[in-house]
């Protein structure tokens, strides 16, 4: 895989926690010890992979990275952009990327990458530093649901998923994560 050098060279700031990539829209509606977030409609990119965590989030973040960075049927290369989502489901680990132009989507050779339209949605989120473990997934996990409990009017109505924000090299104090869930609007 090529990665364009506008990537490499965007990446020195993210040692640091600096970040530079596009993120989905979003409005906060509520900020406390988690954020209650309104999403703007947005698209990605988004693939499933089999086996342990590590291992099949490894290998769905270097399928998709290929087809952004040009693995697809116009050879055309995307930005990479900000954060990996990923989630546990029945068929394996879900990794989803955010794609900024919501035009001009070029067509992976890969059949296993497919393309997914978000409407508008609201989103419980929850901050955390460090590397994403077992241990802190699942502490995030805990923490979004048991402070959500004290936000009256909010339900939600999805499984906990995550957010990751910096590259593996990032200094781990520096890097960001999130727990995230899909709550029901309260209005």
């Amino acid at each position: 895989m090529n990665v364009p050098i506008k990537e490499v060279i965007k990446s020195i700031p993210g040692f640091f926690g600096i970040r530079l990539e596009h993120t989905p829209r979003y409005d906060v509606v509520y900020e406390g010890d988690i954020e209650i977030r309104r999403y703007a409609p947005f698209i990605v990119a988004q693939i499933t992979v089999g086996g342990p965590r590590e291992k099949a989030l490894d290998e769905a973040f270097k399928q998709l990275a290929a087809f952004i960075f040009g693995d697809n049927q116009s050879h055309q290369t995307l930005p990479m952009t900000n954060p990996v989502f990923f989630e546990e489901t029945k068929s394996g680990w879900l990794m989803s990327f955010y794609l900024e132009d919501r035009k001009n989507i070029p067509v992976s050779f890969n059949k296993s990458i497919t393309i997914h339209e978000y409407e508008e949605k609201f989103v419980a989120a929850y901050q955390f530093t460090g590397n994403m473990s077992d241990e802190k997934m699942n502490e995030s996990k805990l923490e979004l649901l048991a402070k959500m409990r004290n936000i009256p009017g909010y339900r939600a109505v999805s499984e906990v998923y995550w957010a990751q924000y910096d590259a593996p090299f990032t200094i781990p104090f520096m890097k960001k994560n999130e727990a995230l869930v899909h709550i029901v609007n309260p209005s």
